[in-house]
């Protein structure tokens, strides 16, 4: 059944997602964090499940922050920085949080 899944799973992702650029890059996010869009704390508080499983000890959130101030603060570092929105979102989350909440 996973071996099903799987296949299933590849064979909808679309070819143009495949190619040199992630799923999701830098831009995307901008606009999924615009005020338009609600998207953005889902995205975001997934990376950063996904991140604190892989590496403990790139940021450390405060006791209480809640997902909507973590989005704040990743919608806030893409929209100073136009420039690196051409990397991939989740490695731009990771570092805006990692410049926002330190170790």
């Amino acid at each position: 059944m996973l071996k099903f899944v799987v296949a299933v799973a590849f064979a909808v992702v679309p070819t143009t997602a495949q190619a040199n650029y992630p799923f999701v890059n830098g831009n995307m996010l901008h606009e999924m964090c615009s005020p338009a869009q609600s998207l953005c704390p889902f995205y975001v508080m997934g990376v950063v499940d996904g991140l604190t499983l892989v590496d403990r000890g790139s940021f450390c959130l405060p006791e209480g922050v809640n997902s909507g101030q973590v989005a704040d603060v990743v919608a806030k570092y893409l929209l100073d920085t136009p420039e690196k929105r051409h990397h991939t979102a989740a490695s731009l989350v990771a570092l805006s949080l990692r410049l926002a909440f330190p170790c």
